[in-house]
């Protein structure tokens, strides 16, 4: 599952800039590497994976996320 992953990341990077686009065409790739269908005798594999992007100039933080969740943690020596 890691190569194929990888594979279909580095395609979809190349493709997009977009995290949640990343995503979408990843798990487009992932199904179709693994040949899988809307059937129910398909396979369900799949990849959780998390995208993020922190610019600290700015503060702006960017995330998508396929089944990993964003927790943000703030402590005081965080914030100065």
């Amino acid at each position: 599952m890691s190569i194929v992953g990888m594979q279909v990341l580095h395609e979809s990077l190349e493709e997009s800039h977009d995290f949640g686009n990343i995503l979408s065409l990843l798990n487009q790739g992932v199904k179709k590497a693994l040949h899988q269908s809307l059937d129910e005798s398909s396979t369900r594999d799949g990849m959780d994976i998390a995208l993020a992007n922190f610019e600290p100039q700015t503060g702006m933080l960017c995330y998508a996320g396929a089944n990993r969740p964003l927790w943000i943690i703030k402590t005081e020596s965080f914030l100065k």
